[in-house]
């Protein structure tokens, strides 16, 4: 059999961000886990913004955002320990 050493991936971040349009938006997302996971996204992002992952359990969303609405996208979090996704939602409005 194969031992499976470390723990599974495991959000910290928050699940929900608040962007408002023309304005300059950073949201870091983070997870922890041994070893550290990577992280990944599914889904559309506000017209604007991009994701960057950083390859130690972080990754950022920055941008201008450039359309009101609310967006969903899928993050995975992903080890040889385990994955894990978490739903986040970012609602962007005007001033």
């Amino acid at each position: 059999s194969i031992e499976v050493t470390g723990s599974a991936p495991l959000f910290t971040s928050a699940d929900s961000a608040s962007a408002t349009v023309s304005k300059s938006f950073r949201f870091t997302v983070k997870a922890t886990g041994t070893p550290t996971p990577k992280l990944s996204k599914s889904g559309a992002l506000p017209p604007g913004l991009s994701f960057t992952s950083h390859d130690n359990g972080t990754a950022t969303i920055s941008g201008t955002p450039n359309r009101v609405g609310t967006f969903e996208v899928t993050i995975l979090a992903k080890s040889t320990a385990g994955e894990t996704t978490q739903r986040l939602s970012i609602a962007v409005t005007r001033t």
